[in-house]
């Protein structure tokens, strides 16, 4: 924990006197809010259409475990990884990354851990 708040003084130091890091640094945020949303909507999508992780892990060809690392887990998701999730569930990927991309319209990652604890209550997460 002392080390995140290292490395946000340091990025504020240095955003201080860099406007391009400093824009890179925005950028690098919005995307990673966009992510966390985009995670929040597979799982309220999953819930939905009444998927399991199990079927779409089936659908998939990969284990259970891999969707759950995918749907709760940080980093970067692949817009191939996506399409082949949504395609999984019989649903289009096209406007969860619209909206998952819209910030104004969504609930924030803050408010992911609801869903995903809505989302664990309906057995469909382990």
């Amino acid at each position: 924990m002392a080390r995140d708040k290292e490395l946000e003084a340091f990025d504020a130091a240095v955003a201080a006197r860099k406007p391009r890091y400093r824009i890179a640094l925005e950028r690098e945020r919005a995307a990673a809010a966009a992510i966390a949303r985009l995670r929040l909507l597979m799982r309220t999508e999953a819930a939905r259409v009444g998927e399991t992780q199990e079927k779409i892990a089936w659908e998939l060809g990969v284990s259970q475990s891999a969707v759950s690392k995918l749907l709760t887990g940080s980093g970067d998701i692949g817009v191939g990884t996506v399409v082949r999730y949504c395609m999984a569930m019989g649903v289009e990927p096209g406007p969860l990354l619209l909206e998952a991309a819209s910030p104004k319209e969504n609930p924030m990652p803050e408010q992911a851990g609801a869903a995903s604890a809505a989302f664990n209550m309906k057995g469909l997460a382990r």
